[in-house]
C-alpha cells in the first residue's frame, strides 16, 4: 500500500510474518523505515519476531525529479522484490 504526501511517499509491507528488509537501489531518494534515514543501499533491517507489517518513507532528494527504491523482504515463504516511489509531478 502507498500514500503519496508531497516530496514523500509512505509505503506498507504487510505479510503473515515479516523477518528483515533491505532496501536496494536509490534514485533520487533515501529511505526512512521507522524514523531513521537510509541514504545509501543495502542496509539490513531485521524485524522483531511478531512483525507484520513495516511503514517506510521514500523522500525525494531533488524536486521536478522522479524518485524511486527497490527493497527485498524475507518473511517464513522466503525473498521478494518490490519497489516504491513517485514521479516528477509530485510537489
Amino acid at each position: 500500500m502507498y500514500r503519496v504526501s508531497g516530496r514523500r511517499v509512505d509505503a506498507q509491507i504487510v505479510t503473515s510474518s515479516v523477518e528483515t528488509e533491505r532496501p536496494g537501489e536509490l534514485l533520487n531518494a533515501s529511505v526512512e523505515p521507522d524514523g531513521t534515514e537510509i541514504s545509501t543501499p543495502s542496509r539490513m533491517l531485521t524485524m522483531a519476531d511478531d512483525t507484520k507489517r513495516i511503514t517506510f518513507v521514500v523522500e525525494r532528494k531533488v524536486r521536478r525529479n522522479a524518485s524511486s527504491t527497490t527493497f527485498e523482504v524475507w518473511d517464513m515463504c522466503g525473498a521478494w522484490q518490490s519497489f516504491a516511489g513517485g514521479g516528477p509531478a509530485l510537489r
